[in-house]
């Protein structure tokens, strides 16, 4: 919602939707932003929405739709379908993002050290004109 509703009627909007989310897709402004979000994590609702929405979401319950939430985009009213915890992932399902990155981590070595190397070789001397009289 704009950042100009008050927040009484996103309340009321609110109380609506808990009792008929037949209506869910009429209600709300039009914004670039998604209007569902699936699978982020804390850290990247965060990112795109504020500490406030990030901090509503960690504790708000499931299946029940929240009162107003303000973000730098305006109110939010959010419907949490679930909750995942965090976890680490096994090396299986990181291990093409860890070669990439160790690839890409050798490359900007050798890249650096060839350069480096050059850089031995050479001498360099930057010569700047004389300023014109005119100046």
């Amino acid at each position: 919602m704009r950042r100009d509703v008050p927040r009484e009627k996103a309340s009321q909007l609110a109380a609506k939707l808990r009792e008929d989310e037949a209506d869910f897709g009429k209600w709300g402004d039009p914004t670039l932003l998604p209007r569902e979000v699936t699978n982020d994590s804390a850290s990247r609702i965060r990112a795109t929405f504020g500490e406030e929405v990030a901090a509503a979401v960690e504790t708000m319950p499931v299946h029940r739709w929240s009162e107003p939430i303000a973000s730098g985009f305006g109110l939010h009213l959010i419907r949490l379908e679930d909750r995942i915890p965090g976890r680490l992932p096994s090396l299986e399902e990181v291990r093409p993002e860890v070669e990439r990155e160790w690839s890409r981590e050798l490359r900007q070595r050798t890249r650096d050290g060839y350069l480096e190397s050059l850089s031995q070789r050479y001498q360099v001397t930057i010569e700047w004109p004389e300023p014109s009289p005119q100046s």
